[in-house]
């Protein structure tokens, strides 16, 4: 497993009140003790840094120098980290952590990538509240976006709403009073412990790396990150802060976390349990879940509990084994069962990493049900990579390029200017609404591509959902200004085959999502003939089914087809779905 380093400088309070001359009135912090902290730190400091910096790292010398230094409290050094905790409480650290090591998903039937938009808000009432916070955001780690988004979907699929607070937007003042009120939170951080607590980083850059200059009753850490490609650059260098159990312990009120899961993604995140676990506990969270060591499996292992327990309704301890259950593909190419462990290979012999939770007694944790727990008419997720011949009906020169794969429907255009259509069985509208459901993934192959999704009523309307990506006006189609613009668009036929294709601003439906997955619902509605639209469970447009050049009119309807189709000019435009559900209520 390659390494790269992190350069940790943290700063703790470790008692509210400092004792000594030269105290500040105001904060109780010994100012006098502090500079003598300051300057041992300043002495330490280059040669720390020269270590870092090496190619074998090891600052056992180092700290044995100042093991015994009236000012030192307590050191620990290895090839892994040095780490000194200063007489006056605060501490200074650099440390070495792994290098996140990506998830082979095709493993897990995953083989394409679901990427849904960064913020997710449900119109239902009272749902329950997801938070994922990602302080590092960091570009080159494309599974932990990967999880991340899953983990929206999964959730806004099920009902929730979902809040994401991202890189330097999660900073102090964001971690001091942002995390309460939700049912679930994931925190994807970079993660320390030292002296029994564990250090969660924020994503906020500190201006001033004085030790001197920290506000002393915020409990907070510095961290520098030099890291550039998997290789150390010390002109990367950044100060971050973090936090401790002690800033849970000040900054929140026994009721924030109202009976919530929290998941720490973090390394060290659950090393000391009764640290950082309890201080969540007694703010009210039910249950904390995390590492007790340096992992890299956090983030997918968390994605895959949740979306399990979100779908099965099941309690914590069945989450946990389902996990058990999972088999990775490892780095030297063979098969491991089991994404609740984990080797943090640094160190000799390397040492094993476990998925833990807090309390133990908690396993019969369930989340809350979401905001629309009715069941569907009609729910296919795929997952048995079946083609259910009684549910849908394929149209197509080559069947094959209508399919079930990776969990996933397929539909592709590999024949030019002929039509692949997937056909649904006839589903009934004897209610007054209808709502349709699903996860889309499309791709725009070339020149001009416009998928289709057809709502065909047995009274001869016809509603067409356009995803449409052309350079080409054509006739009557796009108005101009519209050039090359991927957008999605309504098409409307009426039971006397008028067309509506003007796709002016009444029909306009926002940009295309392309090469990404995203949550597509669609609520029909009789009585007030009106169409609501939305991306990812938020609301883009409702619009009434009367156009400026037909007369749809759905009242006298009961019953409708799907026809789905990845149509476009010459080939490779791809229309694939997953987790389809059919509601008529």
């Amino acid at each position: 497993m390659k390494f790269f380093k992190i350069y940790l400088c943290l700063i703790a309070l470790a008692a509210m009140f400092l004792y000594g001359c030269g105290d500040d009135e105001a904060t109780g912090y010994d100012t006098e003790l502090a500079a003598r902290v300051e300057t041992l730190y300043q002495e330490i400091k280059n040669p720390a840094d020269s270590i870092l910096l090496s190619e074998n790292p090891d600052w056992t010398a180092l700290a044995e120098q100042y093991r015994d230094n009236e000012l030192v409290k307590e050191v620990e050094a290895n090839d892994e980290h040095l780490m000194i905790e200063f007489s006056n409480g605060e501490v200074v650290g650099w440390v070495i952590q792994p290098e996140y090591l990506p998830v082979d998903w095709d493993a897990e039937a995953e083989s394409i990538t679901k990427i849904g938009n960064a913020k997710i808000e449900n119109s239902l009432q009272s749902p329950p509240k997801a938070l994922i916070v990602n302080p590092a955001n960091e570009e080159d780690r494309k599974d932990t976006k990967n999880s991340q988004s899953l983990l929206s979907i999964a959730f806004a699929r099920e009902g929730w709403n979902v809040s994401i607070k991202l890189g330097k937007d999660a900073d102090i003042n964001f971690f001091k009073s942002g995390l309460s009120g939700y049912d679930a939170i994931f925190v994807i951080a970079h993660g320390q412990v030292f002296a029994g607590r564990t250090w969660i980083l924020t994503g906020e850059i500190v201006q001033n790396t004085s030790i001197n200059s920290f506000d002393k009753k915020l409990d907070r850490a510095r961290i520098w990150v030099k890291t550039k490609d998997g290789k150390i650059e010390p002109d990367e260098s950044e100060s971050v802060y973090a936090i401790s159990n002690d800033f849970i312990s000040t900054s929140y009120s026994p009721n924030s976390f109202p009976n919530s899961i929290v998941y720490l993604v973090c390394c060290h995140g659950l090393q000391c349990p009764t640290q950082m676990g309890q201080a969540l506990i007694d703010k009210g969270a039910k249950v904390v879940v995390g590492w007790d060591e340096t992992n890299c499996l956090g983030d997918y292992s968390g994605y895959k509990l949740f979306e399990y327990m979100l779908d099965k309704s099941s309690t914590l301890t069945t989450g946990i084994n389902y996990l058990k259950s999972l088999s990775r593909k490892l780095t030297d190419g063979s098969t491991y069962t089991d994404y609740t462990k984990d080797i943090h290979q640094k160190g000799n012999p390397p040492r094993d990493v476990n998925l833990v939770y807090y309390p133990t007694t908690a396993g019969n944790y369930t989340l809350p049900a979401g905001g629309d727990d009715e069941p569907a008419d009609f729910f296919a997720d795929f997952n048995n990579n079946v083609f259910d011949n009684n549910a849908w009906i394929k149209d197509a020169i080559n069947p094959n390029d209508i399919r079930v794969e990776d969990g996933v429907m397929k539909l592709e255009q590999n024949y030019t200017d002929q039509r692949t259509h997937l056909k649904s069985k006839t589903f009934g509208f004897v209610n007054n609404e209808l709502t349709l459901q699903r996860d889309v993934y499309l791709h725009y192959g070339s020149s001009y591509g416009y998928a289709n999704t057809n709502f065909c009523f047995n009274n001869s309307d016809t509603i067409y959902i356009r995803y449409q990506h052309t350079y080409y006006y054509g006739s009557g189609t796009q108005k101009p200004g519209y050039k090359n613009q991927p957008r999605i668009g309504i098409y409307l036929y009426d039971l006397n085959h008028n067309r509506g294709k003007d796709l002016d601003s009444n029909v306009y439906l926002g940009e295309l999502i392309e090469d990404n997955w995203f949550t597509e619902k669609i609520v029909i509605n009789k009585s007030s003939n009106t169409l609501k639209y939305y991306l990812n469970n938020t609301l883009v447009k409702e619009i009434s089914l009367q156009s400026k050049l037909t007369n749809i009119n759905i009242s006298n309807a009961n019953g409708f087809n799907l026809v789905f189709d990845p149509y476009g000019w010459w080939t490779g435009h791809k229309h694939y779905f997953d987790n389809f559900s059919i509601k008529n209520k």
